[in-house]
């Protein structure tokens, strides 16, 4: 399984629950040693620092600038690069329905076996975009 951590940076994602619950699902990938992608909009600042501070010395997380919505390409492309196991993935981050919603369409044209969960305490959106794509594989949990 494969935590994703999408556009966890301050102009998307303001400080409360979802923040909260976000550093709670980083801790807890870590804790179980599953790897972890931050995946960041080009045009923002970077991930919230306290949020990367819970990362300092561990070696399975990656951080990529993404220059669209959608994140699926690079998540692909980094689990292929370090063997990292993309058949589960774990959605958290913000603007659910555009850039999480959109990573997850990526993933599911790709690779449609793949499993989803959407953690829905750790995404946040302030509208409502597009639908989220609706499929067996991808679960709201």
């Amino acid at each position: 399984m494969v935590l994703v951590v999408i556009d966890c940076q301050p102009r998307y994602l303001p400080f409360g629950a979802t923040l909260e619950a976000l550093a709670d699902e980083v801790k807890t990938a870590k804790a179980a040693g599953m790897p972890i992608i931050f995946l960041e909009y080009h045009t923002a600042e970077p991930t919230y620092e306290h949020i990367m501070d819970l990362v300092i010395g561990y070696d399975k997380f990656e951080v990529r600038r993404k220059g669209t919505f959608g994140g699926g390409k690079e998540v692909i492309g980094i689990c292929k690069s370090k063997g990292w196991d993309l058949s589960h993935a774990r959605l958290v981050g913000a603007c659910t329905y555009c850039c999480v919603s959109e990573t997850s369409e990526q993933l599911l044209a790709a690779l449609p076996e793949t499993t989803q969960d959407v953690v829905v305490r750790a995404v946040y959106d302030t509208y409502v975009g597009g639908p989220f794509p609706r499929h067996e594989n991808i679960r709201w949990v």
